[in-house]
């Protein structure tokens, strides 16, 4: 088992225009649950800030994975020997004054590889949900693993 996990439970389509996806989406981070354990948000948003961020982690860059609801985000860094420490921070005074780095509420080391499985596990979770629920078109342009920024 990883370090580093991504959980999406509970996912639900509302097909208004644009169609939206709520659902529960969270990061344990050395069996800590970030920012909580079944934390409700827009978990397409959480996955497409991850595509973006596990590619620049990949080459070397710091990078950060944004939730859309709260004042949370998991900052992807490079580190020692080619790892990569993630960090979940809580900004909330940040948030309101615009200001500050925030808390680290978790962390854990990881790697590149481990990052890009993390994210095409948790892709491949969604298309199968969204091709469930007669939308196999929302994850339509989604960055495939691997990818490189910019492709």
């Amino acid at each position: 088992m990883s370090a580093l996990e991504i959980s999406l439970a509970a996912l639900r389509l509302d097909r208004a225009a644009p169609p939206l996806v709520a659902g529960e989406v969270w990061f344990t981070l050395d069996g800590v649950d970030f920012p909580a354990a079944h934390w409700s948000d827009s978990p397409l948003s959480v996955l497409g800030s991850l595509a973006e961020a596990v590619r620049h982690a990949a080459a070397g860059r710091a990078a950060d994975v944004y939730f859309f609801d709260g004042p949370y985000y998991l900052r992807l860094a490079p580190g020692p020997g080619g790892t990569i420490r993630a960090a979940g921070v809580c900004d909330r005074e940040g948030w309101v004054s615009g200001s500050g780095e925030g808390t680290v509420q978790a962390e854990c080391t990881t790697t590149a590889a481990e990052l890009t499985e993390l994210y095409g596990q948790a892709l491949i979770a969604v298309e199968r949900w969204a091709r469930d629920a007669g939308a196999p078109q929302l994850l339509d342009g989604f960055p495939r693993p691997g990818d490189r920024p910019g492709s």
